[in-house]
């Protein structure tokens, strides 16, 4: 049988303990395949649980992927996730 892991909202409280999981998969799973997501916001990053019991997470909205070669883009996103006030700002 087929496993699907179930799929939920980070919490909230503590937004600079999840970057590192959000930095993790923004690399493996789109920077190091040539992609770049266009619209990472908190609200388009979950979390599950895999096959180790480790948390992981897990971006939503596919809808703004592009061809990109420069995964300097992850680091901007993780750092406007962390100082939003900042991208209102620019």
């Amino acid at each position: 049988s087929i496993r699907m892991p179930h799929f939920g909202r980070f919490q909230m409280e503590k937004p600079a303990s999840r970057i590192e999981l959000v930095r993790s998969t923004l690399k493996e799973n789109f920077a190091q395949h040539g992609l770049k997501h266009k619209d990472v916001h908190w609200r388009n990053i979950g979390a599950y649980r895999d096959h180790t019991g480790s948390e992981r997470a897990v971006v939503f909205d596919m809808g703004s992927v592009e061809a990109c070669d420069d995964a300097s883009w992850v680091d901007e996103v993780c750092n406007r996730l962390l100082n939003p006030d900042k991208e209102a700002d620019s």
